[in-house]
Parts: structure tokens; sequence; C-alpha cells
């Protein structure tokens, strides 16, 4: 697994795959739409997708939150990929992104 900053450029044709199969196999949008809006006016800073054999397998969107000193993740995962190891792979990787 690789984690890294998002570039827009590159990669934002597959987080929108990413993004639309998510929300047909889980029935609801997987961002709020305060995140989506950032995310497809291309304004989204600190966000990282996840990869795993080259391939996007995951998008994260961070923000820090004043009100309450932290912060605030909103995580998309492929279905595919989903389980408890792969959240501890995420959390080891990421150390050092935020």
């Amino acid at each position: 697994m690789t984690v890294r900053p998002y570039d827009d450029g590159t990669d934002r044709s597959a987080v929108a795959g990413l993004i639309q199969g998510v929300t047909r196999h889980d029935g609801t949008e997987p961002l709020s739409e305060e995140k989506k809006a950032q995310w497809l006016t291309g304004v989204a800073t600190d966000s990282m997708t996840i990869l795993e054999d080259h391939r996007i397998i995951g998008y994260v969107h961070a923000s820090w939150n004043d009100a309450v000193d932290s912060w605030s993740l909103e995580l998309v995962i492929d279905p595919a990929h989903r389980s408890p190891e792969m959240l501890d792979d995420l959390m080891e990787h990421s150390v050092g992104h935020l």
C-alpha cells in the first residue's frame, strides 16, 4: 500500500470512478456535500490517494477543524479492499502525511 498526496491533474478520473463505484455499492455518497464540492472544484487541499499495485483504491480528504482543534477525515475505500487489516495498513502508511 502506498499513500501519497492527491494530484488533481493525474488522479481526478480514477478518484471520480472510485466515488461513483462506492456510491453505487453503499447506496450513499461517501463524501459530505462540502468535501465533494471542494473536490469537484479542485480546491481539495490536504487530500491523499491510497494505492495498491499502482491502482487507486482509496481517497482521503483531510481538513483542520478549528472548533475541536483536530483533523477531520473523510475516507473513501473501494469495497473490494475494505478490511480491518487494510485500515491498520492505512494508519501505518499515513503517518507523516498530515
